[in-house]
């Protein structure tokens, strides 16, 4: 959501897909992208709460983030019809690591896609130290023109 709403404000045609709950922060999310003209067709709401992580710094710098995965757990491939990807030009996943049933072969399905349909692919990763992240990649790079 926080890169479709960059890319927008520089200036790009934007769609945003992504599951979010049907609490009030999914539908903050929603509000928001409305305002900034961002195409939403694609949130998938949920009977589950959205995600959301509380970033805490100490007096030292040090970060911890308490994370509930909430929606994210239950976004798919599937998700996102042709029809949508042959409106843009290039496709960036985030959150990789952050989504189970997503990650892995959900995302080189949608990737595989993508550049049937010519798009740019390209991805941006979360550290996640619960998951076996390369064996989540494997199937993925062969698709991505931008990691």
């Amino acid at each position: 959501v926080n890169t479709g709403i960059n890319l927008k404000n520089l200036g790009l045609d934007v769609g945003v897909a992504a599951a979010i709950g049907n609490d009030k922060n999914g539908k903050y999310i929603l509000e928001e992208l409305k305002k900034k003209k961002i195409y939403t067709e694609t949130l998938i709401k949920k009977k589950i709460n959205t995600a959301y992580t509380f970033a805490m710094i100490s007096s030292e710098g040090k970060r911890r983030y308490l994370t509930n995965w909430g929606a994210n757990d239950y976004f798919l491939d599937t998700d996102i019809k042709d029809s949508t990807l042959k409106k843009y030009g290039l496709i960036h996943l985030c959150g990789t690591f952050a989504m189970k049933s997503f990650d892995g072969r959900s995302t080189a399905k949608l990737l595989k896609r993508a550049k049937k349909l010519n798009l740019v692919t390209c991805m941006d990763t979360i550290y996640n130290d619960k998951v076996d992240c390369v064996s989540l990649l494997k199937s993925s790079i062969p698709h991505l023109d931008i990691f």
